[in-house]
């Protein structure tokens, strides 16, 4: 694995949360937004009570999922940062830290930084290669 895409782990297991996060809004608006009963009709379909416990379940389910995925990421964020604290330079290491554990775009690490988006893409290619070159991950 390069060390671009093992820093990148913290980012997409961040992702996943959100969307399993997404996904759970969702199912709890469908479970609470329970169809009216037309009492006018000559049969009544019933399984409501069933369909309601289904979706609780599924809501419980990815509740359990998304907290499953919340520890991996504190697990492996934590790691993450770990090894980039192992960097000797304090300005690859901000870089590094911004980019990777707070989720800063370049542009935004450039900005707070003070300098230009084409130094930091600089220091960041360099601080890369030497996260390649010097830290076991």
């Amino acid at each position: 694995m390069t060390a671009k895409k093992y820093l990148q782990q913290a980012y997409y297991l961040s992702r996943r949360i959100d969307d399993a996060k997404d996904e759970l809004a969702r199912l709890r608006e469908q479970a609470y937004n329970v169809a009216s009963v037309d009492t006018e009709k000559d049969k009544i379909q019933t399984g409501v009570a069933c369909t309601t416990s289904a979706a609780a379940l599924e809501i419980v389910e990815l509740e359990m999922r998304i907290n499953k995925q919340i520890n991996e990421f504190a697990v492996k964020r934590n790691e993450i940062e770990k090894n980039i604290n192992k960097v000797q330079c304090e300005q690859m290491k901000s870089i590094l830290l911004m980019r990777y554990i707070n989720f800063k775009s370049l542009k935004e690490i450039a900005r707070k930084m003070n300098y230009s988006y084409v130094h930091i893409k600089r220091i960041h290619g360099k601080s890369i290669h030497y996260f390649e070159k010097n830290i076991d991950f």
